[in-house]
C-alpha cells in the first residue's frame, strides 16, 4: 500500500524514480519554493541496519532536463518554507531532519517548524535570511554533530 501511495504522488509531481539500488523510497519529503513551485524532493529509506537520505533534483544536462539523484543547488532550499508564509508571525523552530520536522509540527503547532537538506554539515548552504526579524529556536539532535549545526546556524542568524 505505501509503495502504491509514494508511486502515485509520484507520478502527480512527474518525478516517479526509482532509485537503482533502494528501489522506491520509504519517505519523500518535499521542498518547495517560496513561489509555490516544487524545488525537489528528498527520499528516504530505512533498513534494518542504516538508512538511506538522498535528494532528487530537477537537472539539466546537454539541453535536456530530468528528474536525478543530486543535491539542489546552492543556495539550498528549507524544509518548511510553507510553514514560514503560512504562520507569518509565528516563532521559528529548527531541527535536524524532515522527519524529525514533522514529528515537531505535531507537539508545537503554533510553529513554523523547520529543517535543511544534506545533514549537519550542510546548513551552511541554506540562505537563513529567509527568517527575517523573526524569534528563532534551534534544537539540536542530542549528538555532537548537532549540536555543531545548530551552533552554526546561530553564528549566521
Amino acid at each position: 500500500m505505501a509503495d502504491t501511495f509514494l508511486l502515485l504522488v509520484c507520478r502527480c509531481f512527474g518525478i516517479c524514480k526509482k532509485h537503482f539500488k533502494f528501489g522506491l523510497p520509504g519517505q519523500i519529503y518535499e521542498y518547495w519554493a517560496a513561489d509555490g513551485c516544487l524545488h525537489g524532493v528528498v527520499c528516504r529509506w530505512d533498513f534494518e541496519d542504516r538508512k538511506e537520505i538522498l535528494p532528487l533534483s530537477y537537472c539539466e544536462k546537454d539541453g535536456k532536463f530530468a528528474w536525478k539523484f543530486k543535491s539542489f543547488a546552492k543556495p539550498r532550499p528549507i524544509f518548511g518554507i510553507d510553514e514560514l508564509i503560512y504562520k507569518p508571525k509565528a516563532n521559528v523552530l529548527v531541527v535536524e531532519g524532515e522527519k524529525t520536522a514533522l514529528a515537531a509540527r505535531i507537539l508545537f503547532p503554533k510553529a513554523a517548524v523547520i529543517s535543511w537538506p544534506g545533514g549537519w554539515k550542510a546548513y551552511k548552504f541554506v540562505d537563513w535570511t529567509l527568517l527575517g526579524e523573526r524569534k528563532v529556536y534551534l534544537w539540536p539532535d542530542a549528538d555532537e554533530p548537532g549540536v555543531a549545526a545548530m551552533r552554526g546556524i546561530a553564528e549566521v542568524l
